[in-house]
């Protein structure tokens, strides 16, 4: 998902200076849900409905879920989607904003004004996500 189509074809075109065959390049989240099916043994039968899987990936700073579908030897995507700004770090903000409101309205402390306490504080957040 984050690389563009420029950037797809810089990939392979890498691939190709350094003599390597590249047979496809598959998004991370492709790649997760390959594994899954290829090693689970109780996925139902090609004519029976299939089994509906939600893969999701909360980085650092970006997010990306994808449904797929299964049956016996086959895999359906069924959508995927991504968020560059949505992630972990994200939570995190979040997270210190509050805190530091329920500090400040119940201890008449704000935590940002002391470094020490800032960073206690966006510590105990990040253990908190």
């Amino acid at each position: 998902f984050y690389f563009t189509d420029t950037q797809r074809r810089c990939l392979l075109a890498a691939v190709e200076i350094s003599g390597m065959n590249c047979l496809r390049i598959v998004n991370e989240t492709t790649a997760v849900a390959l594994a899954y099916g290829i090693y689970k043994q109780d996925l139902p039968a090609e004519n029976e409905p299939p089994r509906h899987v939600v893969f999701v990936d909360i980085g650092h700073s970006a997010s990306q879920a994808a449904i797929v579908a299964y049956n016996k030897g086959k895999l359906s995507m069924v959508g995927a989607t991504f968020d560059l700004e949505v992630g972990g770090l994200a939570f995190d903000s979040v997270l210190r904003d509050h805190f530091r409101k329920v500090f400040m309205e119940t201890y008449k402390v704000d935590a940002a004004k002391s470094p020490r306490a800032w960073l206690r504080l966006l510590d105990e957040c990040e253990k908190l996500k």
